[in-house]
């Protein structure tokens, strides 16, 4: 399993596509969007340092997710087992 960053518009206009099965990241963001899906992704909302703000939620094709004090989104078409106050550890390579 790998880890994409996404951080560019052309990066987050392909978005979960590119990642086969992998994880997203979505740095700098706060809402995600769930138009062209053909089924639903796993999201979880996190702080400035990596921290689950909220437990994970399901965004269904065709449908917006907001979350207003998100820093980050991680995204992935499987359930991620995180709660709210974990903290995420990335490698520096990964970020």
């Amino acid at each position: 399993m790998g880890l994409w960053i996404s951080e560019g518009f052309l990066d987050r206009l392909v978005g979960i596509f590119k990642c086969d099965g992998d994880f997203l990241l979505l740095r700098r963001c706060s809402a995600v969007h769930g138009f062209g899906l053909a089924k639903p992704i796993h999201l979880v909302f996190l702080d400035g340092e990596f921290t689950v703000l909220d437990a994970p939620r399901i965004l269904r094709p065709w449908s917006i997710v907001r979350f207003s004090h998100a820093a980050h989104v991680l995204e992935s078409y499987r359930p991620l087992a995180v709660a709210p106050g974990d903290r995420l550890v990335m490698c520096e390579s990964d970020i």
